[in-house]
């Protein structure tokens, strides 16, 4: 085979063997061989011979050359990059061979029904995207349009143990239950619930339940808005007309009391012990009443206080009441006002009664905080009863320099 002319080969019995090809393609060689064939041809002049199989008998070296497949000459594998293979298709290179990659070029795209792990239980890398035991681990998820679980109530966000640690939704975002059972949509600065009942929590020894954050009022209050200041909880019924809702601090006798026979200044309730509030800066108004039994014949009557650490002041009240023995109603009396506190000798007027009932109302300012005690100082000494159900209370309506709440103008 090797000493033949190019005109004179034919296909042999069995095909072309590799070694022959390579020899009669050797076009860098110009001269003749003994038999006379010239070796300057092109793989052109041999399109017959390449239509016969070729049989590899041995490795082959193409060394770079392009190993054209098809017909029309534009699909080929060429490897004339040291370590790297080429693969064109329609005249594009479409797929490279690297060390260790394979790569779709520019305008190409892998496709498969299945990737499977080489290694066990390493998963698929994608770009650093680990795909593994059904799960995908990526440092970000870009989402074009949504995700969506594979049928309703189908799936879960984040779990116990690995759940997210922020929620970022834009302006105008919804959380919807149920196809719009019960919504929370976001319009600027409020959060609008629709559908259903808020059910808030119960309070317990550790947690409010529902809590406020101290802040300044608003310029404009809002109908139905609830605010909270350093002193009040304040709620608006309708455009403007903002209100105090009050947190009442109320001390009741749960059952009779009995004073020492004393004309000293004492506490009227002792439920809790001492009878004690202490109360933070702020203006009030109070209310209390009492009734008083077994009293002296002579004078039963006595003159109410307000003792403790505190320092209270613009004292506003009045007290009325009835000095007589059998206390089952009350009737019209006369009523004493003081600006500083009680100053006469008895609360109400005078009378040779042994039981005291008495009504007072009021309002102070406290500039200082501290306790406040109620008390009595008996006109006469006796070991006296306050009756159970005798009761004081007092509320805060705002800081020591308010001057008025509401609509006031």
């Amino acid at each position: 085979m090797a000493d033949s002319k190019v005109t004179d080969l034919g296909a042999p019995a069995g095909g072309l063997a590799l070694a022959d090809i390579f020899y009669i393609v050797d076009v860098s060689d110009t001269t003749d061989d003994p038999a006379g064939s010239s070796r300057q041809d092109t793989l052109t002049n041999l399109k017959t011979l390449m239509n016969t199989a070729v049989v590899f008998t041995t490795s082959a070296d193409l060394n770079g050359v392009e190993l054209i497949l098809d017909a029309d000459a534009d699909t080929s594998i060429t490897a004339d990059t040291d370590d790297q293979i080429d693969i064109r298709i329609n005249g594009a290179d479409d797929f490279r061979f690297v060390a260790n990659v394979f790569r779709a070029l520019s305008g190409s795209s892998l496709e498969t029904d299945t990737i499977n792990e080489t290694t066990g239980a390493a998963g698929v890398t994608i770009d650093s995207v680990l795909l593994k035991d059904n799960g995908v681990t990526a440092n970000n998820y870009v989402v074009n349009t949504g995700i969506l679980p594979d049928a309703n109530d189908g799936a879960y966000l984040g779990q116990a143990g690995t759940a997210f640690s922020d929620l970022f939704l834009a302006e105008g975002a919804v959380i919807n239950w149920d196809s719009g059972d019960f919504t929370i949509t976001q319009t600027g600065n409020d959060l609008i619930f629709a559908g259903g009942t808020v059910v808030l929590p119960a309070a317990d020894t550790g947690d409010p339940g529902v809590q406020l954050q101290v802040g300044t009022l608003q310029t404009t209050p809002e109908v139905g808005g609830i605010e909270l200041d350093t002193t009040n909880f304040y709620g608006t019924t309708d455009a403007g007309n903002r209100g105090v809702i009050p947190v009442i601090h109320y001390l009741r006798a749960a059952s009779d009391q009995t004073l020492t026979s004393t004309t000293n200044a004492q506490n009227i309730f002792d439920s809790p012990a001492n009878g004690t509030i202490t109360l933070e800066t702020g203006v009030y108004l109070f209310e209390m009443m009492a009734i008083i039994t077994g009293m002296s014949a002579t004078s039963g009557n006595g003159q109410i206080l307000f003792a403790g650490t505190g320092t209270f002041g613009d004292w506003m009240w009045r007290i009325q009441g009835l000095d007589n023995s059998t206390p089952s109603t009350i009737s019209a009396d006369l009523s004493a006002y003081f600006q500083t506190g009680a100053s006469a000798a008895s609360a109400v007027t005078a009378a040779a009664g042994t039981a005291l009932r008495l009504y007072a109302q009021g309002s102070f300012e406290c500039s200082v905080a501290g306790t406040l005690i109620p008390q009595i100082d008996l006109v006469t000494a006796a070991a006296a009863t306050v009756e159970a159900g005798s009761w004081f209370s007092c509320m805060r309506v705002g800081a020591a320099s308010m001057t008025s709440v509401g609509q006031w103008s």
